[in-house]
């Protein structure tokens, strides 16, 4: 499966380069109310199209150079709480993430009677 650029539908990555973190389950107040936060970025293995040559710098799709999130060597901590090291953060509403389609078994071929 595969994400793609929102702007020009490129394939910017797929679901294998994705780094899956357990999230802290941050809270934070707004309001008198307690809000759990989750992910709004996806943390991915550096991009081999992705020039890297400065610490930290921003990503941008390879085919329209929109900003599509921001690497950081040193790492950086996901909104859930989690800190990631090095981190590839791409902001989920950048990319158009893959819809999983439920697996259907095929129907048994209805026989017909003699």
């Amino acid at each position: 499966m595969s994400y793609k650029c929102k702007m020009c539908r490129v394939e910017v990555f797929t679901e294998d380069a994705v780094m899956q973190h357990e999230p802290m389950g941050h809270q934070r107040k707004k309001k008198g109310a307690n809000i759990t936060e989750t992910c709004s970025s996806v943390f991915i293995e550096k991009p081999e199209w992705l020039s890297t040559e400065v610490e930290e710098g921003d990503i941008l799709c390879p085919k329209c150079h929109k900003k599509l999130g921001y690497y950081r060597w040193s790492g950086e901590q996901c909104n859930c709480g989690t800190w990631i090291t090095p981190a590839f953060q791409i902001s989920k509403g950048k990319i158009d993430e893959p819809v999983r389609t439920p697996v259907v078994p095929e129907a048994a071929p209805i026989q017909q009677p003699p």
